[in-house]
């Protein structure tokens, strides 16, 4: 049972529903969840968002709440996938490069032995 007298209790609550609902959640969503008050939800929302432990993005009508520090984390994996997708792309040019390099030898080595061939 949540012990609604400790504020400190209030915040770890809230922001352990938000980090839980990856896909965001309102204020309302919130207050469902944990049964308190939508008021004291919208007032912690608002610290947590100066402090900027959330954001919020809007979608139709309602504003959905995110954890900041997983959003960083997401940032983080599709920017190393970013890294390692450029350093197959570089690898893939670099292959290309050294088969055009390799297929322009090999024909000119086999122009080279069709005319020494037919010198003979």
């Amino acid at each position: 049972m949540v012990n609604k007298r400790n504020p400190l209790n209030h915040e770890t609550v809230i922001l352990e529903t938000i980090r839980d609902n990856t896909g965001g959640v309102t204020v309302s969503d919130i207050a469902n969840l944990t049964k308190f008050s939508r008021n004291s939800v919208s007032k912690f929302i608002l610290t947590f968002e100066r402090t900027s432990q959330i954001f919020s993005t809007i979608i139709f009508n309602s504003i959905l709440y995110h954890n900041f520090y997983r959003f960083l984390s997401q940032i983080f994996v599709l920017y190393h996938m970013q890294n390692k997708l450029w350093y197959y792309y570089l690898q893939i040019v670099q292959y290309q490069i050294f088969y055009s390099l390799l297929l322009e030898r090999v024909l000119n080595l086999s122009l080279f032995l069709l005319l020494s061939y037919s010198l003979y």
